[in-house]
């Protein structure tokens, strides 16, 4: 005999588990100085170590140089104007690309992966991630601190 109320609660349990699922993104964190943001994992074209770079031959806002990644020219931006990487300390580039086609490198002390169980994300929005505060970036966001550059 089949038990019609066992089919219904593992289907239920099913869907339960669907919808638990669907509220995860996947972010990706990264530090530069004492500050924290988040970008959705779609938006990270590559992690890689840091790699020498070039100075701009002047100066323009927020712009650091550019660096030759498998001999594409990116360039490499900050968002702290007076934030300074330490000569013996260790960091990584993580290349954004919220534009097909269009990349930018951050230079990060820090990177990492996480989970974020949320219904929606809103740009510009202050999320805990780990107990730590980061600032969601999307490609709006991004253009908006780097306008005077783009």
């Amino acid at each position: 005999m089949i038990d019609f109320e066992k089919i219904k609660l593992k289907q239920s349990e099913l869907l339960k588990d669907e919808e638990d699922q669907t509220n995860y993104f996947t972010l990706v964190k990264f530090n530069v100085g004492e500050k924290t943001f988040a970008v959705d994992i779609i938006n990270v074209h590559e992690i890689i170590e840091f790699i020498e770079f070039t100075p701009y031959p002047e100066i323009i806002s927020n712009h650091i140089g550019i660096i030759n990644v498998r001999g594409e020219i990116i360039p490499l931006v900050q968002f702290e104007k007076d934030y300074n990487f330490k000569k013996n300390e260790k960091y990584k580039v993580i290349i954004l690309e919220f534009t097909m086609g269009k990349l930018y490198a951050l230079k990060s002390n820090k990177i990492q992966k996480i989970l974020y169980k949320e219904k929606f994300l809103l740009p510009g929005q202050t999320i805990n991630l780990n107990k730590t505060p980061a600032f969601y970036l999307d490609e709006n966001l991004f253009e908006i601190y780097f306008k005077d550059s783009l």
